[in-house]
């Protein structure tokens, strides 16, 4: 009778499930990740100990920081991942790690580094600089968003990190207690140019803003000869950043802050007067005009300086709603603009503040696609770390989904921009074998796989 069971038990299973010594991975698309950063000088910076100070013998670095990459690269963000992969040889031959470290080892570099500032300041710069080295990678395009004028889209977002007690943690705008930090994204594709992990509580215009924005606009210039354009949000109108964009010779675009002194329908009326009437449907009034007005600014010397600017205004008068429904007071509202801009139409001032819109989508795929937003340690040097990490394997994963859109020929239409969880979904988590013969290395992958082609020519442009 238990034998009749065991049978029928037996037959019901399609498969048997047996281990095997080949290797065989679901992370192909680490070697891609490898190649980008042999690009770089990353590995020969972060070993070396005039930077980071904080060494060991048996494990570099190298070996800690690659470890890590590789996690961040799968949409990962816990220390405690780097022991599912301590004997994973896939994952050490791909990114060449010597010796891989465990999880509290790990966590204990990362918190040795940050604990001493010379070292945190060091590990930045050469985060820095690798990004800048990936961004002048032969396979890199800026693209304009308007004529020659690059776009370095700078934000604030919010990471809600509720229920933690980690350092740094505090109330933050949008109602949740979280970090703030700062990034900027370079080009329509949204490479990250520089990022700041910075309390809950900062401000947009804090102490830290201006030294942010003048170091973003230097290594932004080494990574483009093109014209920067500076676009931000209300947050940053204030004359200390103007001064910084004209000192830096870089033009710039930024949403007018609203007082309470400023009436909505005082614009409208000035603006029916001076300025151009646009079509829009019945029961709303829609006018744009600009005019020039002077921003007084104070040098660091205490001296000051006069910088003319011009304001564009789109004010609206609504009588009534979309539905129909007549409104009994009319409803007005008025959106102004600051930008050193002169050429371009009202309405082309007005698109390309829209179009800086998109650098949210590249801050969820950061938080959400990476995994990013609910940050490992309990420690803000530490986390510092791991968002400057972030960032930089943001933009090889972003590297890599251009490299992918360029190659792809079958879509009926050309794809601009491929999501990061894309990327991760398509060519990092590529399943394949790894197989030693004759003295080679051999990566071996179903031929079958709808990505097959694209993977080797993708892998064949980042070798070199």
């Amino acid at each position: 009778m238990l034998f009749l069971i065991y049978f029928m038990w037996v037959k019901k299973m399609k498969y048997e499930i047996v281990a095997t010594d080949e290797i065989i991975s679901n992370n192909t698309g680490l070697v891609l990740v490898n190649n980008i950063i042999n690009l770089t000088n990353f590995k020969q910076n972060i070993n070396d100990k005039t930077h980071i100070k904080v060494q060991s013998r048996e494990i570099s670095n190298k070996d800690i920081f690659m470890t890590y990459i590789g996690i961040l690269a799968q949409g990962k963000t816990e220390f405690e991942r780097a022991d599912e992969y301590r004997n994973n040889k896939y994952f050490k031959h791909t990114l060449e790690i010597e010796k891989s470290p465990s999880s509290s080892i790990l966590r204990q570099r990362f918190n040795a580094i940050g604990d001493i500032e010379s070292n945190l300041n060091d590990m930045k710069k050469i985060i820095d600089q690798t990004n800048l080295e990936i961004l002048q990678n032969k396979n890199v395009l800026l693209t304009p968003c308007h004529k020659n004028y690059v776009p370095l889209d700078i934000d604030v977002t919010p990471m809600d990190n509720s229920g933690s007690k980690k350092e740094g943690v505090s109330y933050t705008y949008k109602e949740f207690e979280g970090f703030a930090p700062i990034m900027a994204y370079i080009g329509t594709e949204g490479y990250l140019m520089k990022c700041e992990l910075r309390e809950g509580k900062a401000n947009g215009q804090c102490a830290k803003t201006v030294p942010f924005f003048k170091n973003t606009i230097e290594l932004a210039k080494q990574a483009t000869q093109a014209t920067i354009l500076v676009r931000t949000d209300c947050g940053h109108d204030c004359c200390d950043n103007v001064l910084v964009f004209t000192e830096k010779q870089v033009e710039f675009l930024m949403k007018k802050k609203n007082t309470v002194a400023d009436k909505p329908e005082f614009y409208f009326n000035k603006a029916q007067k001076e300025g151009r009437r646009k079509e829009t449907r019945e029961g709303k009034e829609r006018y744009l005009y600009s005019y020039e007005k002077i921003y007084v600014c104070k040098r660091e010397d205490k001296t000051t300086i006069n910088i003319p600017v011009r304001i564009v205004v789109d004010a609206i008068k609504r009588t009534s709603k979309v539905d129909g429904q007549v409104l009994l007071i009319p409803e007005y509202e008025c959106k102004r603009y600051v930008t050193s801009l002169q050429e371009p139409t009202e309405e082309e001032i007005i698109d390309l503040y829209h179009s800086h819109a998109t650098s949210e989508q590249f801050h969820s795929e950061i938080k959400t696609d990476m995994d990013i937003e609910r940050l490992p340690s309990g420690k803000f040097s530490t986390n510092e770390i791991v968002l400057g990490l972030g960032g930089m394997v943001y933009n090889i994963l972003r590297l890599i989904g251009q490299i992918n859109c360029k190659l792809e020929t079958s879509k009926k239409r050309a794809v601009e921009r491929k999501r990061i969880k894309t990327v991760i979904k398509d060519m990092i988590m590529l399943a394949s074998k790894l197989v030693k013969h004759a003295r080679k290395k051999v990566i071996k992958i179903y031929k079958e796989e709808f990505q097959i082609n694209i993977f080797r020519k993708i892998y064949e442009l980042t070798c070199t």
